[in-house]
């Protein structure tokens, strides 16, 4: 008996989280992510490098971490190159890395909404060019 009204409680709560709008949250497919970053051009005779990672196994309670270290970037200290990812068109850059000596590092909070597939690709700018590129596949 005691179970039987434990059951029809457990019905009536789902019943009013349904009529309430209440959804069940998305958790990333892929928790944590890792690429190389390519370089697309060379910069003063200087071929860039990098790496980049992504941390969603807080997902959805926290937002993605996102970590990227580039080198090698042959430009101006204080020089700022913006970070987009596939996943999150809709934001524009996700980040931004300053050139100091030759190189930039980052570990920043993704938008909210923003998951980062397996497929997903990577871009840092320097003005309107791809300086380096990665994922597209990620290592998982």
């Amino acid at each position: 008996m005691a179970s039987c009204i434990a059951a029809k409680q457990i019905f009536k709560t789902i019943g009013l989280a349904v009529m309430l709008g209440a959804t069940i949250p998305a958790y990333a497919i892929f928790a944590k992510l890792s690429t190389g970053l390519t370089a697309l051009v060379v910069i003063g005779g200087v071929k860039p490098s990098g790496s980049a990672s992504v941390n969603q196994s807080n997902y959805p309670a926290s937002p993605g971490i996102l970590n990227v270290k580039v080198s090698k970037i042959n430009l101006p200290d204080g020089t700022v190159l913006p970070v987009t990812m596939s996943d999150c068109p809709w934001y524009g850059a996700v980040a931004y890395l300053k050139v100091v000596s030759g190189s930039a590092s980052i570990s920043t909070s993704l938008p909210a909404n923003c998951q980062t597939g397996r497929l997903s690709s990577i871009s840092i700018l320097y003005k309107t060019s791809i300086v380096l590129t990665g994922g597209n596949p990620w290592k998982i």
